[in-house]
């Protein structure tokens, strides 16, 4: 994994080959193959432990909090030069075979799942409302970072995680 990061992160790094991958890690590329069957399962492994790293789950008692560190956490994450050309590419590949697709959709489900349990938490604290719609908050953080992702020319202002927070809170009837 971390000579598919470490590939990824270097200048002109946009279309990054099996073939590069097995150079660097000095193995074949039957030996990539064996382990990851596409070159987007061996991507999308490589960037979901990145964004467990990235986008830490925290726990400060906050509801508040740890939302706006993790939306915070994330859009930082995918304006990097990088992971946002990795998951446009992913994006591509998704559009173009299933087996992309079913791939990205895995990440993305962890993605979302790592967010609802920061806003179950919420709830389980009567931080927010028992009757809130968690699902429809993950729904709707996710479909901003992604209308921002797959838009390369529009990058939020840095006040976004704080003011996508607190919208989300509102609509969840978040309880100081």
């Amino acid at each position: 994994m971390s000579t598919t990061v470490a590939l990824l992160s270097e200048p002109g790094s946009g279309s990054v080959t099996i073939e590069a991958i097995a150079r660097r890690a000095k193995v074949g590329k039957q030996t990539i193959y064996r382990w990851w069957p596409t070159k987007s399962a061996l991507l999308i492994e490589a960037f979901t432990g990145e964004a467990r790293n990235a986008v830490a789950d925290i726990d400060s008692g906050s509801v508040r909090s740890d939302l706006e560190h993790f939306l915070a956490r994330t859009l930082q994450a995918v304006q990097a030069p990088v992971v946002r050309g990795a998951l446009r590419a992913l994006i591509a590949g998704a559009l173009a075979d299933e087996e992309s697709a079913d791939i990205l959709r895995g990440y993305a489900v962890e993605r979302r799942e790592a967010l609802a349990a920061i806003l179950r938490r919420g709830v389980e604290r009567s931080q927010v409302a028992a009757d809130a719609d968690v699902g429809l908050a993950v729904e709707q953080a996710f479909g901003y970072i992604w209308y921002h992702l797959i838009l390369a020319d529009m990058t939020p202002p840095d006040s976004t995680a704080e003011g996508l927070t607190s919208a989300l809170l509102r609509q969840l009837g978040h309880v100081e």
